[in-house]
């Protein structure tokens, strides 16, 4: 009886103290957001005048984000290795291997010539939960996101009109074991974002060009299926809701940070706990297992 009435108050503790980092969290973002976004009525863009380049939009959450897109009016070019199934109006296929910088550059070169001078850069595109392929995973989840900012940010500068979102994960805060090269990459392209955000705004002097990064947990896009996660902690997303997301920081013209589903504006704080609170926290999470029924695990075993 003793045991189980120390369990239940370490319980009651670990829940209250998760509750009020939440609360901090919620308070913190929200300060935040109402000292940085700018006052008066809410801008909208001009689709017509965009030229938008969205990575990997031949499936999952690119392919729901430019069926929105395609409604608009804007020119949108999409980069993927392989087309996606049926057209869409003022949507262009242009086949590039992300984890190629030689392709990159020239598929940035045929846009440019094809369409104008991308205003805005959706980068989507990622590779899976595994540890095969280590320099692929980091080539298409990293150095092409990296990559493309890179070749297209001038022409938003000299334009004075652009917008860069960066499709990041929780896991880029808090990872997962085996799945540490996809963890790895996501926190990297976190932090060339908040880099790129700080040295836009304070050494550029450049407000009206934004960069947004979102932080969705698990998703329905096939990528997660077999990662086991609680519902309560991490829901599945669909591809349509956080399409929705990104389109309406696209069309607010506002940058930022976007955390889905909720629960995760916990996750810039787990670096801040100790060690041991961290584990425990993935303990009770039953996240140190998750990636037991995923398919590059199973497959590995397999073999």
């Amino acid at each position: 009886m003793a045991l189980i009435a120390a369990h239940a108050y370490l319980w009651g503790m670990l829940s209250s103290y998760v509750f009020l980092l939440y609360l901090w969290a919620f308070l913190l973002r929200n300060l935040y957001v109402w000292l940085t976004e700018p006052s008066g009525p809410q801008q909208k863009v001009q689709w017509e005048k965009q030229v938008v380049v969205v990575t990997g939009g031949s499936h999952g959450v690119g392919c729901s984000l430019l069926k929105r897109l395609s409604l608009t009016g804007a020119r949108i070019a999409n980069l993927d290795v392989s087309s996606m199934a049926g057209d869409l109006p003022n949507v262009f296929f242009y086949q590039c291997d992300l984890s190629d910088t030689e392709q990159i550059t020239k598929a940035v070169q045929r846009i440019s010539d094809d369409l104008g001078v991308p205003t805005m850069l959706v980068n989507n595109a990622g590779r899976g939960m595994t540890e095969a392929e280590m320099q692929h995973v980091m080539q298409v989840n990293a150095m092409a996101p990296m990559h493309l900012t890179r070749l297209l940010l001038p022409g938003m500068l000299r334009q004075k009109n652009g917008h860069v979102v960066f499709v990041a994960s929780v896991l880029g805060f808090a990872g997962l074991p085996q799945a540490a090269t996809y963890a790895g990459s996501k926190a990297l392209v976190a932090n060339f974002r908040d880099s790129l955000r700080l040295e836009l705004r304070y050494r550029v002097r450049s407000e009206r060009v934004k960069t947004s990064v979102v932080f969705p947990g698990k998703i329905s896009s096939g990528m997660f299926d077999g990662v086991g996660s609680p519902a309560w902690l991490s829901p599945e997303l669909s591809t349509e809701m956080v399409a929705g997301r990104i389109f309406e920081n696209l069309e607010n013209m506002r940058g930022g940070e976007v955390y889905l589903p909720k629960m995760a504006y916990l996750a810039p704080i787990y670096w801040a706990m100790p060690e041991i609170v961290r584990d425990l926290a993935h303990q009770v999470a039953g996240s140190l297992y998750s990636m037991n029924d995923h398919k590059s695990v199973v497959q590995k075993e397999r073999h």
